[in-house]
């Protein structure tokens, strides 16, 4: 097994969001999901505000450790961050995603109001442009 693939398998990290309160410096952990999942996004236009909605793909090790061969995503999340809730978007078998990015609906007002975009694989077919809407 090569380095990458052995790192990826014996990490043990989970989803946390860290507030820093800015006028006392104060920093605060919360574990949001004990799933692995990849870097997390959310509709940019919430950048420095609070926003309810983020999105990220699962990291599933007992799909990567039987491949052999990391970053294998079956499932993207969508995490409410205000009612603690998720839902997860479950690739057909033999597809999987890479790292997702939020496009805004021309129009649209609510931070999920869009499309997830996300680079999809099927073990025969080399990479498509996926668009799903777990938020829908």
């Amino acid at each position: 097994m090569d380095d990458n693939l052995a790192s990826v398998l014996s990490n043990k990290s989970s989803f946390r969001r860290i507030i820093v309160e800015p006028t006392t410096g104060k920093v605060k952990q919360e574990i949001i999901d004990y799933r692995m999942v990849d870097f997390p996004i959310f509709d940019q236009r919430k950048t420095g505000q609070p926003y309810r909605f983020g999105y990220m793909p699962h990291v599933d090790l007992e799909l990567i450790a039987s491949k052999g061969i990391p970053n294998y995503f079956p499932e993207l999340i969508q995490y409410d961050l205000v009612n603690k809730t998720s839902k997860v978007h479950r690739f057909k078998t033999g597809n999987y995603c890479g790292e997702a990015t939020f496009v805004p609906r021309k129009g649209g007002e609510s931070e999920s109001d869009g499309y997830v975009m996300t680079f999809g694989k099927h073990s025969a077919i080399s990479h498509q442009l996926s668009a799903i809407r777990p938020c829908a």
